[in-house]
């Protein structure tokens, strides 16, 4: 049944309230200033080799599965589909490069995944990479890869809970395609909490032609897609790109005050990231963020760095505080609009064959 579109966002809206008033929003939103940053890689016990039943083609999966969503709250999982994470071509886009698996354990899953702690258990997929101008084979690899993992992450791992999508950088193209393939049609279509697509050149066209999804339009607003790019929006598909400012997570052109900044971070490692707040102001103009220069180096780049994604976030701690809050309405929308998912049922339990006992006593056992 197709989810209510227009009437849905105001439902969920509405229902933070609710969330609010059992006190989930302000705990989940919270919970990402007492939590460690970030769960520890698995060990990689072997090469990547496209198996998503293995450990080692995961550079995120919790250890122990959270909750299903026949409990209360329903709960929600974090999807995420990291960027690139060297600057080489070839076979250093494999997962298993030295250097690449570095830059991802080290900077990128903690400063780019770790504020969705906030939200829910992480996953994210070792892929093969790709670089925005690689041919289209390079690009649909990857997205065969992150496709593959999704429907292995749904099968084994979901359990029937919400999903909140994120894509940074090359990771964004792929997390759209997926909302085209994934999240169109139901039950996923009902389940998506959010999508962050951060760095995503898309287009207001693109999103109405081709995916279920609505932009989000206030900071509380679930079901919808968040996305903003500092690059022009001539390379999104023309004058139409999409900017939702991250500082106020609204969509128009006012400009953020510093004062306004929750705070960015280098988070580094499994070490809880040190948050420098108040360091810079945004706008949205003509489908582009425009952010101001930030003071503190933990926040500015390297100049051998920039064809990739930042090995620190400049809105670390507004997308761990907005994460929390998407994710407490979530779920509070799914368990006063959904059907609650039946519990998986025991396993089977081995009976032995009975004996026969007969009238007179005597006792013939069972022949196969």
């Amino acid at each position: 049944m197709f989810r209510i579109a227009m009437t849905s966002a105001r439902l969920r809206n509405g229902l933070l309230l609710v969330a609010a008033g059992l006190g989930l929003a302000g705990a989940l939103a919270g919970i990402w200033l007492s939590r460690p940053v970030l769960i520890d890689p698995p060990a990689l016990s072997g090469p990547w080799t496209g198996d998503y039943g293995s450990g080692s083609a995961w550079a995120l999966r919790p250890s122990t599965p959270p909750p299903g969503g026949w409990l209360t709250p329903w709960g929600v999982d974090v999807f995420f589909i990291h960027p690139a994470t060297t600057s080489r071509d070839g076979e250093s886009l494999k997962p298993g490069d030295i250097a690449s698996d570095q830059r991802l354990f080290n900077a990128i899953l903690p400063s780019h995944a770790g504020p969705f702690v906030s939200a829910g258990p992480i996953y994210a997929p070792r892929y093969r990479q790709f670089h925005r101008g690689s041919d289209a084979l390079a690009k649909d690899l990857a997205y065969l890869d992150i496709v593959h993992a999704f429907d292995a992450y749904m099968e084994t791992d979901n359990q029937a809970r919400g999903v909140m999508l994120v894509g940074v950088g090359e990771g964004a193209d792929l997390a759209f395609r997926l909302l085209e393939d994934r999240f169109r049609s139901e039950p996923l279509a009902s389940r998506l909490a959010a999508a962050y697509l951060i760095g995503g050149r898309i287009s207001q066209a693109e999103v109405d032609t081709r995916l279920r999804q609505p932009t989000c339009e206030r900071e509380t607003e679930t079901g919808c897609l968040i996305v903003w790019s500092e690059d022009p929006p001539s390379e999104a598909g023309g004058g139409d790109g999409i900017c939702i400012n991250p500082i106020s997570w609204r969509r128009d052109e006012a400009p953020t005050l510093k004062s306004d900044h929750r705070g960015g971070a280098r988070a580094q490692g499994a070490r809880r990231p040190v948050i420098h707040p108040a360091e810079v102001s945004a706008t949205c103009r003509e489908g582009r963020l425009l952010i101001t220069r930030a003071s503190s180096p933990d926040l500015q780049t390297d100049v051998r760095a920039r064809d990739l994604t930042p090995a620190y976030n400049l809105f670390y701690a507004d997308m761990a505080h907005n994460a929390g809050l998407r994710s407490a309405a979530a779920s509070v929308w799914m368990e006063a609009n959904l059907r609650k998912p039946a519990p998986p049922l025991p396993a089977p339990e081995a009976l032995e064959d009975a004996p026969i006992h007969r009238a007179d006593g005597r006792v013939h056992p069972v022949t196969p």
